[in-house]
Order: structure tokens, then sequence, then C-alpha cells
């Protein structure tokens, strides 16, 4: 069973309604945390329930420059119901169909970016699908931002692609970004 469950929330005003909604569902404003020197980590607000049974992180994520939800706790399948009826998410079925039909470069990135955030912990169809794909991209920079992607769940079915990468790439980029992947990757199995 997932640790979690994360949300995209659409642009124009995604920040105000999202505090809006908190709000009126009986979330506070328990932390705050601002970027630390080196950490991807832009912003991340943390709102939890009276009784402490959820928590709702509002995470706008420097690395990939997307804001997005995330819901855990005893309470994480209601408040994912408050959140995904509430605001405007992106569903599986949009994540999955702005990679499929992305024609251009910042289309590409920004896609598999999303579907990188919203994956499952383990791996599953579409997402695993979406990532793989991502990786063997002939643009350099797709593939960069498919390590991205890949990084917020490093499933280990895919670790040989990740080391073929930084092994044999021929953007110096997606190399560095599989090579600190499996380094930080390795270090948190052995701690």
């Amino acid at each position: 069973m997932a640790q979690y469950v994360r949300y995209i929330i659409k642009p124009p005003g995604a920040y105000k309604e999202f505090h809006e909604l908190a709000r009126r569902n009986g979330l506070d404003l328990v932390d705050k945390i601002e970027k630390e020197p080196r950490s991807p980590l832009a912003v991340q607000e943390v709102f939890s329930n009276v009784d402490d049974t959820v928590g709702v992180r509002y995470i706008e994520d420097g690395l990939a420059e997307i804001p997005y939800i995330q819901i855990s706790g005893p309470q994480r399948e209601l408040y994912s119901r408050v959140i995904a009826n509430g605001l405007s998410v992106f569903s599986e079925q949009e994540l999955v169909a702005t990679w499929d039909t992305a024609t251009s470069l910042e289309d590409k990135i920004d896609a598999i970016l999303r579907i990188g955030i919203t994956a499952d912990q383990q791996p599953s169809e579409p997402y695993l699908a979406r990532i793989r794909q991502a990786l063997e991209a002939a643009e350099p920079e797709v593939r960069s931002a498919g390590l991205v992607a890949f990084s917020y769940h490093p499933w280990v079915v895919l670790r040989p692609l990740i080391e073929r990468i930084r092994d044999h790439d021929s953007y110096s980029d997606a190399r560095d970004r599989a090579r600190i992947i499996l380094e930080t990757w390795d270090r948190t199995r052995l701690a």
C-alpha cells in the first residue's frame, strides 16, 4: 500500500485555491520549510487536521519546478478525495495523454516530470512505460528529464537502464544525473 499520494494542481491560482480548500476542510498550517543550500526543495508547507491523522504538504519542487500536493497518514484516502474533488488536478489519464501527445521538447519535459512526481512508489503501468520511453528518448534533454522523473521513485527494474545512461550516454548532463542518482540510491540503500 502506498505511503502517500501526490497530485499536481493545475494553474492558474492553484496555490491560493489549495489554501482555501485546506482551510475549509480543517487543515491548519503547522510548518513551513524554506529552501536549504543544495536542496532541490524550494518551499514546503505542512498542513494537518486537529487530530493529526493526515499530513498534507504543498511542495514547490525547485528541481522539476512543478508545485504538487502530497497526502499521507491514516486519513490519506479521505483527504485524497477532498483534494481530487475540490481542486483542478491532473488525472492519471491526463498525465499519460500529455506525454503521449507531446510534440515539442518543452511539452515532453513537462509531461514526464509530472508523471515522475505522481508515479506510484512501486513500478506500475502506465508510469513505468512512459518513464522508460523518456529515458530512451532521442532528445538528450528529455533523457535528462526522464532521469529526474525516475529519481522520485528509483525502481529497481530500471536500474540497468540508468547504469547504461551513466556509462554510455552521449549527453554529459544525462551521464552526470545518472551517476548522482545511482550514488545517492546506493548510499540510501546502505543507510
